[in-house]
């Protein structure tokens, strides 16, 4: 019985001496109170193996582990799961110490309630990144002085679109464009006589340069107009003309044959 017993209590007695000889410490003093403006904790490692480690600062609420809080590597503002990406230490002969920069951040709601009284630690991650769980540490409770803006809610009313009312076109008068088709007629008719082409003088439109003669789809329409107006005159003239000779000659045979 006494052996079986020695037996189990040997190997625990090892593990218990090989923990306190190979655990490794981290111990911390920082600001009693912050904003969110950075500030600076000093950490030292104790009893870590020679080589590149990595230390990010943590800020929690007592009872939670929602952590937030930004590091400073020396470049970036960083506070992700890369382990690597943190403020670089190099331990020498089994300690280091390292001054750390760090901020609240951008915390979101579930992670920071508001001002109080929040806890502090610091993580070491291996050179290959990984946390290093077995590290022992007291952390630090601290006063966070910061209220975050409040989100705004309500987007800003949209701004109504302007329609633009078309502008309205100018009103042309019925004797001007009487005038240009007249004077496009005449134009017209002078050109087939002379078989050149003519031109016009623009003074109807009030621009002191000749041009050239504008294609006017109504054109014909008027001059036809014109023309029948000028001629019908005419014609009537010509047959009475006719009918007061043809009078005449009846009336000088009637009066010849009475003699």
């Amino acid at each position: 019985m006494r052996t079986s017993l020695f037996l189990v209590a040997v190997p625990l007695l090892f593990h218990c001496l090989c923990q306190s000889v190979f655990a490794v410490s981290i111990t911390l003093t920082a600001p009693a109170q912050i904003s969110d403006q950075e500030f600076t904790v000093e950490a030292t490692v104790l009893g870590a193996s020679p080589g590149q480690n990595y230390l990010r600062v943590d800020l929690y609420r007592d009872q939670t582990s929602n952590y937030f809080g930004q590091t400073f590597n020396g470049s970036d503002w960083v506070d992700s799961s890369d382990g690597k990406s943190f403020a670089p230490i190099t331990i020498a002969s089994n300690q280091a110490h390292l001054s750390i920069q760090a901020r609240v951040g951008d915390p979101s709601s579930g992670e920071y309630a508001g001002s109080g009284i929040y806890k502090l630690r610091v993580r070491r991650y291996t050179a290959s990144g990984s946390f290093a769980s077995n590290d022992t540490f007291e952390p630090l409770n601290i006063q966070i002085n910061y209220s975050p803006p409040t989100p705004t809610s309500q987007d800003p009313s949209p701004t109504p679109t302007q329609v633009k009312m078309p502008t309205a076109l100018p009103t042309i008068k019925p004797s001007l464009v009487k005038s240009v088709l007249v004077t496009q007629a005449i134009q017209d008719e002078n050109e087939d006589k002379t078989g050149h082409e003519g031109v016009y003088p623009t003074a109807v439109l009030g621009v002191h340069e000749k041009a050239r003669k504008l294609v006017i789809p109504t054109k014909i329409l008027v001059a036809s107009n014109v023309n029948k107006r000028d001629f019908i005159p005419l014609i009537f003239f010509a047959f009475g003309g006719i009918f007061v000779a043809i009078c005449g000659i009846l009336m000088y045979r009637n009066w010849s044959k009475r003699l």
